[in-house]
């Protein structure tokens, strides 16, 4: 008798790990999922910034694309009024030291398992136009 215990008690663990595990994959699947047919890819994380397109990749992919766009709606020449308007609007912070040469903002989302991070430098001349934009992207998951 004792031995059919010890073994209904083995089995209701296993069951309550499958039910834990199966509840962990579920939640993650409903957020943007973290379990990937893709080796690498980097899924959709929420409150990130709309500068920051949706359609997911590999964390270098999602880096260029973010760089891409920042450079493309803000080239050089622009007006850094416009930009910081823009970054402080979607939630970035003022991150790091300003500079009269270089200035940061960064923002970080996340969901259950990953955390993103989204970094924007730039520089302007003495009337406030942009010399230099440049956009950086970071991921860590557990």
């Amino acid at each position: 008798m004792r031995r059919s215990v010890r073994f209904f008690a083995v089995i209701a663990k296993l069951l309550g790990v499958l039910a834990v595990l199966v509840l962990v994959w579920w939640c993650g699947y409903r957020i943007g999922g973290f379990f990937s047919d893709k080796p690498g890819q980097v899924w959709s994380i929420e409150g990130k910034p709309l500068l920051a397109d949706s359609t997911g990749g590999t964390e270098e992919q999602m880096r260029q694309r973010f760089r891409s766009r920042l450079q493309t709606r803000f080239p050089l020449g622009s007006q850094e009024s416009e930009l910081i308007r823009e970054l402080w609007n979607e939630g970035f912070k003022p991150s790091g030291t300003w500079t009269v040469d270089r200035r940061s903002a960064t923002i970080v989302a996340q969901n259950v398992v990953c955390t993103g991070g989204w970094s924007v430098d730039w520089s302007a001349n003495a009337v406030g136009v942009l010399t230099a934009v440049d956009g950086s992207f970071g991921s860590s998951c557990l």
